[in-house]
């Protein structure tokens, strides 16, 4: 398997992440999520999920913060293609980020709340207090469909894919905050 980006790697580019005109932001979040194709899948894989996430905040805050959970993307002529800003317009199951970790200092938009638009459920861009991070982009093709719902959480996915799993790979994305 290949993850594709149309990107310089390792480097994110300022448009999916904090260095963005505070209009362009919510509460500083940036929800314009990056494309990226997998290739190479092997045969068995039916669907592909994927993960993105920050290892680097273990020491500023005493976990990895979940960025971006996507599932049950359909595999079609051995790829998957997730477009810019896919995350807004998805028709694929995205799960919980850690926004509900500081959702009470946030306020989601009227305009998102008339629409149905969870900010927990979507990308949320990377916003480190300091520093370069680097996010862990996983790709994870199984043989299935998996029974998630909107807003699944991480270690729910980790159960539902086990015994599933035909193939795995993963990239780092390095991201700073000017």
């Amino acid at each position: 398997m290949q993850i594709q980006v149309p990107f310089a790697l390792p480097n994110l580019p300022d448009e999916y992440g904090i260095n963005q005109p505070a209009d362009e932001l919510i509460d500083g979040i940036n929800l314009r999520s990056f494309p990226f194709t997998v290739t190479d899948l092997p045969k068995a894989a039916v669907t592909v999920a994927f993960s993105l996430i920050d290892h680097d905040t273990i020491p500023v805050v005493g976990f990895s913060w979940i960025h971006w959970l996507g599932a049950n993307l359909p595999v079609t002529a051995g790829q998957v293609v997730v477009p810019d800003n896919a995350s807004q317009t998805a028709t694929f199951t995205q799960g919980t980020n850690t926004l509900p970790m500081i959702i009470d200092q946030i306020h989601q938009p009227t305009a998102f709340k008339q629409r149905g638009y969870d900010l927990t459920k979507h990308y949320a861009g990377p916003r480190p207090r300091g520093g370069v991070h680097a996010y862990r982009l996983t790709i994870t093709a199984v043989d299935t469909t998996l029974p998630v719902t909107s807003g699944y959480l991480y270690n729910e996915f980790l159960r539902m894919v086990e015994g599933h799993v035909v193939a795995q790979t993963h990239v780092n994305l390095l991201y700073a905050k000017k």
